[in-house]
């Protein structure tokens, strides 16, 4: 008979046999699943955030690109649509724009939220879908109203900077005045160098928190600073006629066309023409402020103090701050886009605003 030799089962104790694992080693092994399992779900949550929040900017870049398209061809943004969809505009359609949503718009009511809305997406030729955010929420679109004008009103005031020689053709020189002409691009003219306070209406401004200094500021100059788009700005300061005279000449003309010597040394503007036209709002992860998708004015409660200021359809501060992820009333993960009508018209290689 050859030998066989023993299983090491048969050579153990029984009792040693049939011990399992003991309370310690079950404890340890539970311990460890469920770091690992905590783990991937904060991992998880992690990457479906990424994914929502790169999934927002991709959507804001794509409304962005078809608002720059639309200003490059009409020389006006489009008016919010109506969050509540109520007429008589189709839906997703800019609000006065009537019953086939083919007129331009009228969003004066600042105090009514005309201002404020949803992306006008039909309006804009673009599908629903990529004017809500990754969290499935529609953006907030809030409107400077004058850049909402229809730019063949010929009573736009249009700053001096869009009514130099290059922007001007057909101007004579009599007796030292420049007098005549025609703006070769009376309408960009409008939308670039507008003065955009109208009556009651007020401007968008950016604002970072906590300190409320704003990201753009707008300076007006004077208002004689303004005239109608084919009027010259008279560097000589001695037309009666024209508005513009002031305490001195400015830097924007083209000294050519006086022979060189008839223009006095240039006093420097402080300010510029360039404002926050357009502010788009994603509300972010918690949602705080966002239009319900159910046809109301109402928005998604609860939110931060700054969350709050741009949920407000009357204020016309807008918050662009970094993100606070803490609990108190600085909670704010809000992502924020803006354009001023410069940077509009030259975000797809168009020419900008500083060429007529």
């Amino acid at each position: 008979m050859l030998f066989q030799p023993k299983r090491i089962f048969d050579i153990l104790p029984l009792k040693r046999q049939e011990r399992g694992f003991t309370l310690v080693e079950m404890t340890v092994v539970m311990l460890l699943s469920g770091l690992v399992l905590v783990a991937l779900v904060t991992s998880y949550l992690r990457w479906d955030d990424l994914l929502r929040s790169s999934q927002t900017k991709e959507n804001l870049s794509i409304v962005s690109d078809a608002l720059s398209a639309y200003a490059a061809r009409n020389f006006r943004i489009p008016c919010p649509a109506d969050p509540a969809n109520v007429g008589p505009e189709p839906f997703g359609t800019e609000r006065g724009s009537g019953t086939n949503g083919a007129n331009i718009g009228n969003c004066n009511n600042l105090a009514g939220g005309d201002v404020e809305g949803l992306i006008p997406f039909a309006t804009l030729g673009l599908d629903a879908q990529v004017v809500v955010d990754g969290w499935g929420n529609y953006f907030t679109y809030q409107v400077t109203p004058s850049f909402t004008r229809d730019p063949e009103d010929d009573s736009i005031l249009v700053h001096a900077k869009c009514r130099t020689t290059d922007w001007l053709e057909g101007v004579v020189n009599v007796s030292g005045v420049l007098d005549g002409g025609r703006n070769i691009a009376a309408q960009k003219a409008r939308f670039c160098c507008m003065q955009a306070v109208v009556a009651s209406q007020a401007n968008v401004f950016s604002t970072p928190a906590p300190d409320n200094t704003p990201s753009l500021i707008f300076n007006a100059d004077a208002n004689d600073w303004y005239d109608v788009v084919d009027i010259i700005a008279d560097p000589n300061l001695v037309d009666a006629n024209n508005p513009i005279a002031d305490s001195g000449a400015q830097p924007f003309y083209n000294n050519d066309l006086y022979g060189g010597g008839i223009v006095p040394v240039a006093t420097p503007v402080f300010g510029h023409t360039d404002q926050i036209v357009y502010v788009i709002i994603s509300h972010g992860k918690n949602e705080a402020g966002a239009f319900l998708a159910n046809g109301t004015l109402n928005r998604i409660s609860g939110g931060g103090t700054s969350e709050l200021i741009n949920a407000s359809a009357t204020n016309q501060v807008v918050y662009d701050i970094l993100h606070d992820d803490s609990n108190d009333a600085t909670y704010y993960d809000d992502i924020v886009s803006w354009q001023t009508q410069s940077n509009l018209l030259s975000r797809l290689r168009r020419d900008s605003c500083a060429v007529p």
